[in-house]
């Protein structure tokens, strides 16, 4: 797998609204994974090292997912906080696979059920980005998901404990979307999905990235009233839901969406984990009340308890 750094960096804030100039990060492209599998993969990296496209020695590594239908851009807000609040910090933020500027997972990996394939191209990744030391062993390694991300980041943390030393969910999906207060709205779109990979390509792709329903699904969504916020967020999701690599790839991950919770892994979770939550006027209580001595500060965790479909922006 190779690596190499291009010399366009961004050198304005690519976040609509947004106060204040971001720092830039350096934008990477890498070969992940083996043979015929591998998928060319799009990463931009912020803070020490960042023209190296791995984390340097000596650095505190955050390696940031992201949702569906987004790229890197949805958390590079969070990377410039982190580089203000941590010192030596070294931020990884890839487009996942389908999304941005990444290619799509193999075809064998599409379609149906892919939560699998994103663990795997992102246990490879993470080997890219973070390969064993002198003393055979990675930096410790802090990862983030966020919403769809917190699905592939838990499972990921499940299938690899030794891969990372801590989690951090935003937004985690913790309530199946197909079972709770947004099943019909999930289906509907499931079908809306199915329906842009089935038709003629001409219509397909248009009706995908349509700019109408993707203001209409961002309305419906937001919980925010705040003006400026709602403006920044509709302008991110115009800039960048329609930038996803085919049709069949993007119904496959929003398949894996409904289909997975990031609740499902936490039993089999064994670093420490924090989760970030969106304000909601209700709660379920978890089912039964278990302490998660993983979480950070001691509590009843909370990937146990369902997160409205609402919140997931």
């Amino acid at each position: 797998m190779t690596s190499t750094v291009t010399p366009d960096s961004p050198n304005t804030s690519v976040l609509e609204g947004v106060p204040g100039p971001l720092i830039p990060g350096t934008r990477h492209d890498a070969l992940i994974g083996d043979g015929a599998q591998a998928v060319m993969t799009r990463y931009w990296q912020y803070g020490k090292g960042m023209n190296g496209g791995t984390f340097p020695e000596g650095s505190y590594p955050v390696l940031l997912v992201h949702g569906f239908r987004g790229d890197h851009h949805g958390l590079e807000i969070i990377a410039n906080y982190l580089l203000k609040l941590i010192p030596n910090v070294s931020i990884i933020s890839p487009d996942l696979p389908g999304f941005g500027r990444s290619a799509d997972l193999p075809e064998n990996a599409q379609g149906g059920d892919n939560i699998n394939a994103y663990v795997a191209w992102l246990n490879d990744f993470v080997k890219h980005t973070n390969p064993a030391r002198e003393n055979a062993q990675p930096l410790p390694l802090h990862l983030v998901g966020h919403s769809f991300g917190s699905i592939v980041t838990s499972a990921f943390a499940a299938a690899h404990p030794n891969s990372l030393t801590l989690l951090s969910l935003i937004n985690p999906i913790s309530e199946p979307a197909l079972e709770g207060s947004q099943r019909v709205a999930s289906r509907l779109a499931s079908l809306y999905y199915r329906a842009g990979a089935a038709l003629p390509e001409k219509i397909g792709y248009p009706l995908l990235r349509s700019q109408l329903i993707t203001r209409a699904s961002s309305e419906v969504m937001m919980r925010t009233k705040d003006k400026a916020m709602r403006r920044f967020i509709n302008g991110q999701h115009a800039a960048y839901f329609g930038s996803f690599g085919s049709r069949r790839g993007v119904l496959s991950a929003y398949e894996a969406s409904i289909t997975h919770t990031a609740a499902e892994y936490a039993a089999a979770i064994r670093v420490r984990c924090r989760c970030s939550l969106p304000k909601m006027t209700t709660w379920a209580p978890p089912k039964p009340p278990a302490p998660c001595t993983r979480c950070s500060p001691p509590a009843a965790c909370p990937l146990l308890r369902p997160v409205p479909a609402s919140a997931w922006t």
